[in-house]
């Protein structure tokens, strides 16, 4: 992304990004010839975005986690520019893009990104109305590589779960994925089969950090088969695995945060268990052994 400082009112920060030109166009709206559409790409900088939104009555209900996310994007410097920004109706009212503008607002970052103006208001029915690219679909295309829901969704626990934010940004997720990629690559063989409560987000979360952390990659290995129904518990030694997919399985996966979070300690306590070959009856999660972002790893 190119950064620069606007020399105009204000200071706001500017990050523009991709290799999409300057450029207008002029179409025709089918439904009414006395509309044209202008279209060019524009600064838009906080306070050019105050003054646009003094014109946003009328769209739907502001989504405060969203501009949030956009605005973590914009401040740092993730933000891309695409074909979509902001829609302006003839009479200057805004159509689409309120969640931009005040992102914009909120990060006191100036953004280029296309403006359409005299879009006309019937547009508003069809705006937003195709089908949503999913973090997993967005991913795959940006990296050329398969990026299944699975992984999404470990990468998004491993960040809600040890502190981070709880609704994360594309680039976010991908800037995870890419931080927690070596042990994704070890879980990732045993989510093939889907297991209640057993193949959820936040068990493998716990156990891609703990790739980072283990003196034994086999024995970790030996867990993992242990804990997904591959192979039998060979000793006592190996309870803790046992125990950990009986409590998954009797339980299943929850959406609660309170169920996530347990699952996630559980299971990293089990690793710690089954590591030292201790024999556990019962678990108890309330500590985080393996801490995210990483704290002097073994391995990187």
């Amino acid at each position: 992304d190119a950064h620069r400082r606007p020399g105009g009112a204000g200071d706001a920060r500017t990050h523009g990004a991709g290799d999409l030109g300057r450029g207008t166009g002029f179409y025709k709206d089918a439904g009414r010839k006395d509309t044209t559409m202008q279209i060019a790409m524009e600064l838009i900088t906080p306070a050019k975005a105050e003054e646009l939104l003094r014109q946003n009555t009328r769209n739907r209900r502001l989504r405060k986690g969203l501009v949030d996310q956009y605005a973590r994007d914009m401040s740092a410097g993730r933000w891309r520019k695409t074909h979509q920004g902001i829609a302006i109706n003839c009479d200057g009212t805004i159509l689409d893009g309120q969640h931009r503008l005040h992102a914009i607002i909120q990060s006191g970052v100036a953004v280029e990104m296309l403006v359409a103006r005299g879009v006309p208001s019937s547009s508003q029915l069809e705006m937003d109305g195709g089908a949503v690219r999913t973090a997993s679909d967005v991913l795959t295309i940006d990296s050329g590589e398969i990026v299944t829901p699975s992984v999404v969704a470990i990468a998004k626990a491993t960040t809600e779960l040890c502190g981070g934010f709880k609704v994360m940004t594309r680039s976010e997720v991908a800037n995870t994925i890419a931080s927690l990629r070596n042990g994704i690559d070890f879980v990732e063989p045993f989510l093939a089969t889907k297991q209640r409560g057993v193949t959820s987000a936040p068990v493998w979360a716990a156990v891609a950090i703990a790739w980072f952390y283990v003196d034994d990659l086999d024995r970790l290995h030996e867990f993992c088969n242990v804990l997904s129904g591959r192979e039998m518990a060979a000793t006592d030694g190996d309870r803790a695995a046992v125990v950990l997919r009986e409590l998954l399985l009797r339980t299943g996966a929850k959406s609660g945060r309170q169920w996530r979070s347990d699952a996630f300690k559980k299971t990293q306590r089990a690793i710690v268990a089954f590591m030292a070959r201790h024999d556990i009856g019962k678990l108890y999660g309330t500590d985080v052994h393996y801490p995210w972002p990483l704290v002097e790893p073994v391995r990187n």
